[in-house]
C-alpha cells in the first residue's frame, strides 16, 4: 500500500470512529516518511480522543513546530490540554486558534464551553462571535441561550424563544422555557412549555418530573402520577422523582401505593430526611399505629436534631393524636431549632388550652400577635379562648370583641347591585363554613338544607372544609348550589357570593379556626346572620342577626352583642342524631353496685371551677367513679392534673377513669359506661348534651353563666323536656347530681325511656324546627324589605 492510500486509510478508520486502527495507521505513516504536520495533527487527536492526552499534546506540539501559524492544530491541541486538566494552557491555545483565524467558529464555541462556568461573561462574548459570524447556524444560538438561561433567566428565555422560531420542534429549548416559567412562579406558561416539550421527547425525566409536580401542586392529582410514574420507569434510581411519586399518590388517597414509593425513596437515600418526614405525615393520614411514627420520628431527630420541619410535623402529629404535653415539649424545639413560626406559636397555644392552661394559652397566642400583627386570625383565637375561661361573662366578651372589630375589621364595602326588595319573593341564603363534616356544624346544619320549604328559599353553601368526608357529600345533595372555597382568599369569595346574589348570608365560624371575619366585615349580603358555628357575639357591625333561642341569651345582656337576636321559638340548633348510632345499653350502676358520673367534653372546658365542683358531687356520693373520655385524655400531663386538682377535693386518683376513643360511634357507645354526665363551666356542653341524652344519660348543669357559651346545655335541656336537671347554683347542681345518683332503678327507668322521650321533643323534631326558621327568616327579610 503507498503512502497516500495509508494516510486515506487511517483517516477513513480515525472519521468512522475506529481509533485504535487509526493510531496504529499513523504511526506507520509517521515511520515511513519524515513528519508531515497533517498526520502527526491526525494522530494526536486520536490519541485525545483515546483517552490518552498526554501523547496527543506531544504529537500536537510536533505538527505545530512544523506549522505553527495553523489554527486548527491550536484547537485540537487546546482540546487535549483541557482532557489533562490543563485549564490555563487550554484556554491560551483556544485563543491563538481565534488569533490565527478569527472566522473560525469552531474554535470559539470550544473555547466558550471551556470556560462557561469560570467566565460566564467570556464564553458569552465568544458565542455571540460565533452568531454573527454564523447567523444561520440555530446551534450557537441555543447554546448562548443555555448560558444565559443559567444566570439571567430572562434574559435567557427569550434567547430560547428564539431558538424556538428557528425550530419549533427544539425539546430542550421549550423545556429551558417551562423551567424558567417554574422559577418565575407563572405556573400556566411554564406547564405549556413543558407540555410542548414532553409531546416532542416523551422520555425526558426531568419534564416528566417537574412537569408532574407542577400538576400535584395545583391538586391535579392523577396527571401529576401518571407523569411521575414515567419518569421513575425512566431512570429508578433517582430518589427525587420517587419522593415526588409518593407524595403526589398520598395527595390522590393511593395510601398503598403512596407507602411503596416512600419505602423505595428511603432504600435509595436512607438519610435524606425529607422522605422520611413525608413518609411519616403519609403514615398518619393512614392511621398507622402511633409508636410507629413516633419512632420514625425519633429516628429522624436523632438524625438531625436542629430539624426544625421534622419538629414541626412531629409537633403537628402529637396535637392531632391529643398528646397535648408531648406536643408543647416538641414545638418549644421547633421554636428554638427553626426561629419563630406562626403556627407553632398557634400549636403551642391550642396544646396548653387543650392542657386546661388557659393562661399559657393566652400568653404564646399574645405572642405570636406581637410577632405576627398583620394576622387578624390570632386574635380571633384569643377571643374564641376567652369563653373557656373561668370568670368570663357577656360583658367581658363584648368589650373584647368589640375592641376587636374597632382594631382588625376592615370597612364596610357598598354592595355592588341593586337589591330586589320585593318581599314575597323566593329568598336566597347562603351559608359559610369551614366545618362542612363530620362536626357539630355539619350535624346542625343538615336538618336546616333537608327541611327548608325550596318553594320559598333557594339555599348556596360556600364551603371551607376542602374534600370533606361522606358527611360532606350528604350536605352537598342537599344544597341547590356548592361552591368549594377552600384556599380562595375573601376577595373571591365575596365576589362569587355578590355575583350569586345572596340574600341573608350565614356564619357558622365566627372566630373559629379558618374563618371569614374580614369578609363579614366588609359586607357580602344585604343581611347577615351568625350561626351554629361560634357561641356569642362577633364584635361586627355587619353582622346583622345572631341566631339564638329564649334560653340562649339571657334576658337583659342584649346590648352586650353588636348583632340583634333572632329568636327561634324552640332550641336555636335541631339535634340531628346520626343513623349509625348504637342502641342505649343497660344501667351500669345496677351491674356494677356504684354510680358512674362523667363528662365527653373537650378537656379544655374543664376548669378548676368545674372539677371543684364535681368534686363536691364526688365527695356527696362516696362510692361513685367519674369517667372521663375526650382526645386528650391518654395524656399522662393532663391525667395528673386532673387527679391533682381532685385530689384537693378529697377524690382518690383509683375513682376516676380516663378513656379516649377512635370513632365517633366507639365514642357514643362508651355512655354505655356512664349514668350521669356532668356538666362543664363556664362553657357548657352543646352536642355532647345532646349526645348524652340520645344515649340514655340524664346531664347535670348549671345555669349561672350570662353568656352564649355558658347556656348550651339550659337550652338543650330545656328543649328536651329536662329542665328540672339545670341548677340555678352549685349547691342545688350538687343536689341534682346526688338525688339522681341515689336511686339506681329510677336512673335505669330513666335511660331505658330518654331516647324516646328526646325523639319526640323539640330538640328533634326536624320539621317543627324548619317551619319555625322559616318564619324567622322571612320575619327578618320583611323587615329588611321595609326599611327603605
Amino acid at each position: 500500500m503507498d503512502l497516500q492510500a495509508l494516510v486515506n486509510e487511517a483517516f477513513a478508520r480515525h472519521q468512522s470512529g475506529q481509533l485504535k486502527e487509526a493510531a496504529s495507521l499513523y504511526r506507520k505513516v509517521l515511520a515511513l516518511h519524515p513528519p508531515i504536520a497533517l498526520v502527526l495533527s491526525l494522530a494526536g487527536d486520536v490519541a485525545t480522543s483515546n483517552d490518552n492526552p498526554a501523547s496527543g499534546v506531544a504529537l500536537l506540539r510536533r505538527a505545530l513546530a512544523l506549522e505553527p501559524r495553523k489554527s486548527s492544530f491550536h484547537q485540537l491541541l487546546a482540546f487535549a490540554e483541557a482532557s489533562q486538566g490543563n485549564l490555563d494552557q487550554a484556554e491560551m491555545s483556544y485563543a491563538a486558534a481565534v488569533n490565527l483565524d478569527p472566522l473560525n467558529v469552531s474554535a470559539m464555541s470550544d473555547w466558550a464551553n471551556l470556560v462557561r462556568s469560570r467566565l460566564p461573561a467570556t464564553a458569552q462574548a465568544l458565542v455571540r462571535r460565533t452568531i454573527l459570524i454564523n447567523p444561520e447556524n440555530p446551534g450557537y444560538l441555543k447554546f448562548l441561550a443555555e448560558m444565559t438561561v443559567s444566570a439571567e433567566r430572562l434574559a435567557g428565555e427569550r434567547l430560547m424563544r428564539r431558538v424556538i422560531c428557528g425550530n419549533p420542534l427544539d425539546a430542550d429549548a421549550w423545556k429551558a422555557i417551562g423551567l424558567v416559567a417554574q422559577a418565575e412562579k407563572e405556573v400556566v406558561s411554564a406547564d405549556t412549555a413543558l407540555k410542548r416539550s414532553l409531546l416532542i421527547a416523551p422520555s425526558e425525566i426531568v419534564v416528566c418530573a417537574r412537569l408532574g409536580g407542577s400538576m400535584s401542586e395545583q391538586g391535579f392529582h392523577r396527571e401529576a402520577v401518571s407523569l411521575l410514574r414515567l419518569s421513575v420507569a425512566l431512570d429508578r434510581t433517582r430518589m427525587d422523582n420517587w419522593l415526588s411519586l409518593a407524595n403526589a399518590l398520598h395527595a390522590d388517597d393511593q395510601s398503598v401505593a403512596a407507602d411503596v414509593a416512600f419505602r423505595r425513596s428511603l432504600v435509595l437515600e436512607p438519610s435524606r430526611l425529607v422522605a422520611l418526614e413525608n413518609h411519616l405525615v403519609q403514615l398518619a393520614k393512614v392511621g398507622a399505629p402511633a409508636e410507629r411514627i413516633r419512632a420514625g420520628y425519633r429516628r429522624a431527630l436523632r438524625v438531625n436534631p436542629q430539624s426544625s420541619g421534622a419538629w414541626a410535623n412531629f409537633s403537628k402529629y402529637l396535637l392531632d393524636q391529643g398528646a397535648y404535653t408531648a406536643a408543647a415539649v416538641a414545638i418549644k424545639s421547633a421554636l428554638v431549632t427553626g426561629g419563630t413560626d406562626r403556627d407553632m406559636l398557634v400549636g403551642l397555644a391550642n396544646a396548653y388550652r387543650q392542657s386546661r392552661k388557659h393562661q399559657m394559652a393566652d400568653r404564646y397566642l399574645r405572642w405570636a400577635r406581637c410577632a405576627f400583627p398583620e394576622d387578624r386570625t390570632i386574635q380571633s383565637g384569643l377571643l374564641m379562648g376567652h369563653n373557656y375561661e373561668s370568670g368570663v361573662s357577656a360583658p367581658s366578651l363584648y368589650r373584647d370583641h368589640a375592641s376587636w372589630a374597632a382594631d382588625w375589621a376592615p370597612p364596610e364595602e357598598p354592595l355592588s347591585y341593586v337589591v330586589d326588595r320585593t318581599i314575597d319573593r323566593r329568598i336566597h341564603l347562603g351559608f359559610v363554613s369551614p366545618d362542612l363534616k363530620r362536626h357539630p356544624v355539619g350535624f346542625f346544619l343538615l336538618p336546616v338544607l333537608k327541611r327548608l320549604a325550596r318553594n320559598r328559599f333557594r339555599i348556596s353553601v360556600y364551603s371551607d372544609a376542602g374534600k370533606g368526608d361522606l358527611f360532606t357529600d350528604d350536605l352537598r345533595l342537599h344544597a341547590d348550589h356548592w361552591f368549594d372555597a377552600t384556599g380562595k382568599d375573601d376577595d373571591v369569595l365575596r365576589e362569587q357570593i355578590l355575583e350569586d346574589r345572596i340574600d341573608i348570608l350565614f356564619d357558622l365560624a365566627g372566630h373559629s379556626a379558618a374563618n371569614r371575619m374580614g369578609m363579614f366585615a366588609r359586607r357580602a349580603a344585604p343581611i347577615q346572620m351568625s350561626w351554629m358555628g361560634y357561641v356569642g357575639t362577633t364584635g361586627l357591625g355587619t353582622m346583622d342577626y345572631l341566631v339564638t333561642d329564649r334560653f340562649q341569651t339571657l334576658p337583659g345582656t342584649e346590648e352586650f352583642y353588636s348583632e340583634r337576636w333572632l329568636v327561634l321559638p324552640d332550641d336555636y340548633i335541631c339535634f340531628f342524631a346520626v343513623p349509625t348510632s348504637p342502641p342505649v345499653a343497660p344501667s351500669p350502676a345496677l351491674a356494677n353496685g356504684f354510680i358512674t358520673f362523667g363528662s365527653f367534653n373537650n378537656p379544655a372546658k374543664l376548669t378548676d371551677e368545674t372539677l371543684d365542683l364535681w368534686g363536691r358531687v364526688l365527695v356527696a356520693v362516696p362510692q361513685s367513679k367519674l369517667l372521663l373520655a375526650y382526645r386528650g385524655f391518654d395524656d399522662p400531663g393532663i391525667q395528673d392534673d386532673v387527679r391533682s386538682r381532685l385530689a384537693a377535693s378529697g377524690i382518690a386518683p383509683e375513682r376516676i377513669e380516663f378513656r379516649t376513643f377512635t370513632y365517633h360511634e366507639e365514642f357514643l357507645g362508651g355512655y354505655g359506661l356512664m349514668d350521669i354526665a356532668l356538666d362543664t363551666m363556664p362553657y357548657s356542653g352543646g352536642l355532647t348534651t345532646c349526645e348524652a341524652l340520645w344515649m340514655g344519660v340524664p346531664v347535670v348543669s348549671l345555669a349561672a353563666q350570662s353568656h352564649f357559651a355558658g347556656r348550651h346545655s339550659l337550652s338543650h335541656l330545656s328543649n328536651a323536656g329536662f329542665p328540672e336537671w339545670v341548677a340555678e347554683s352549685a349547691e342545688e347542681f350538687v343536689s341534682i347530681g346526688t338525688g339522681l345518683a341515689s336511686d339506681s332503678r329510677r336512673l335505669a327507668q330513666i335511660r331505658e325511656t330518654l331516647r324516646q322521650r328526646v325523639s319526640v321533643s323539640p330538640l328533634c323534631d326536624q320539621e317543627r324546627y324548619a317551619r319555625g326558621v322559616e318564619t324567622k327568616l322571612t320575619e327578618a327579610w320583611g323587615d329588611y324589605c321595609g326599611e327603605l
